[in-house]
């Protein structure tokens, strides 16, 4: 269900960009970070660097340092190769990878 919903997301926002005149730059900067974050959720991390590079670009011509930085944040997550870095968050855990209790010590023996 969740991909469904950052496919149609992507939709949407392929359809915004093109209805967008160029001289709306918030608003594009803006469609792009959500592109850059539907692709992020549905692991297109090359996809999702190259929405957040062109969001970052835009941004920075506005001089919007907060929302430029935080966009920088999104894509230190992702490395040149694509992978993202550091452990997955809790809710991208395969169920097999789900965190397992700490073995419990062996009691020591009576004397």
């Amino acid at each position: 269900m969740a991909v469904g919903a950052f496919e149609e997301v992507l939709r949407l926002v392929e359809r915004n960009l093109q209805l967008l005149p160029a001289d709306k730059i918030r608003e594009r900067a803006e469609a792009l970070a959500i592109r850059g974050q539907a692709y992020f959720g549905l692991a297109r991390n090359n996809d999702a660097k190259a929405a957040w590079s062109g969001a970052l670009g835009r941004y920075e011509e506005l001089g919007d340092a907060k929302a430029s930085a935080g966009i920088h944040e999104r894509l230190h997550e992702i490395g040149a190769d694509g992978v993202t870095a550091g452990r997955p968050r809790a809710h991208e855990r395969r169920h097999d990878e789900a965190e397992a209790p700490e073995p419990a010590q062996p009691e020591p023996a009576e004397r």
